[in-house]
């Protein structure tokens, strides 16, 4: 698909794909981990954030087959920091939307993990809750005495 302006681009065109509405499963926690730290690992100090957002992510209730991920970054317009290195660890860049907080998409081949960049400081981010497990993987920021920011990856339960 071609860019007109700054319209939201698809990659890779429009797909038909069922869509399925399934119990909840406990494993999707577990799969949200896996995927989190291949994540964390990739981007390493590029990333600020990782959390499991959407209805996988709630204890107990239904959602389609899909673990969404939203994934922090400094700046995700700036998608040379990030893009070649989510590619390289098996993601694939599907939804590019700068109009919409520079909102990025990214996928597994199998299509059961969509992972949403944003930046930091994005609106919406704030509002992203913990997984099912209790656990968000968070880059946490500490002052120092000297106010510089040093931000510490952490595994929070």
């Amino acid at each position: 698909m071609t860019k007109m302006g700054d319209e939201p681009i698809l990659i890779g065109g429009f797909e038909k794909r069922e869509i399925r509405i399934v119990d909840y499963d406990p494993e999707w926690p577990a799969q949200y981990e896996t995927h989190a730290k291949i994540i964390a690992v990739a981007l390493s100090n590029a990333l600020m954030r990782v959390e499991h957002i959407g209805s996988t992510s709630v204890p107990g209730l239904a959602a389609k087959l899909i673990i969404d991920i939203l994934a922090v970054v400094e700046d995700s317009a700036d998608e040379a920091s990030y893009v070649p290195k989510l590619e390289a660890a098996g993601y694939a860049l599907r939804v590019r939307e700068p109009n919409f907080y520079e909102h990025r998409m990214f996928r597994t081949s199998a299509r059961d993990v969509h992972v949403h960049v944003y930046s930091l400081g994005t609106p919406d981010t704030s509002l992203c809750h913990k997984s099912g497990s209790g656990q968000t993987l968070n880059r946490k920021t500490e002052r120092g005495g000297d106010s510089r920011s040093r931000d510490l990856l952490f595994l929070s339960r």
